[in-house]
């Protein structure tokens, strides 16, 4: 199974996210143009993304993308979870904040990847 990641921050917090599921591959991208051109090229394995969001304004540049068929999952900074509510444009299956615990979110990852294998 593939996982699409976008995180434009280097040093997120993903990986500790990431350190507690099973994958067999990952595609990490950290500008909107690299997650257009790995939406844009197919990949039959590929069938969730993680997002982690950090600024409001990612949420609608990655809106206007395309309509994502995948399985949607997002991490938000908290000013962003408290305060935007544009992140369910993106009709995400989960939505948590980057200050949460994130064994819920590897749950649900996890609950995912074996759903969709």
């Amino acid at each position: 199974m593939s996982i699409l990641v976008y995180s434009a921050n280097q040093y997120s917090d993903g990986k500790r996210l990431l350190k507690s599921i099973s994958f067999t591959r990952i595609s990490l991208c950290r500008f909107i143009d690299q997650l257009q051109y790995c939406l844009n090229t197919p990949d039959w394995l590929r069938k969730i993304m993680l997002l982690i969001i950090n600024d409001p304004a990612e949420i609608i540049r990655i809106s206007r993308l395309a309509e994502l068929h995948l399985e949607l999952l997002t991490i938000l900074e908290q000013h962003v979870f408290e305060t935007n509510k544009n992140v369910h444009r993106l009709r995400p299956r989960y939505i948590t904040s980057k200050d949460g615990d994130f064994r819920y979110m590897a749950t649900v990852l996890n609950k995912a990847m074996n759903r969709l294998n």
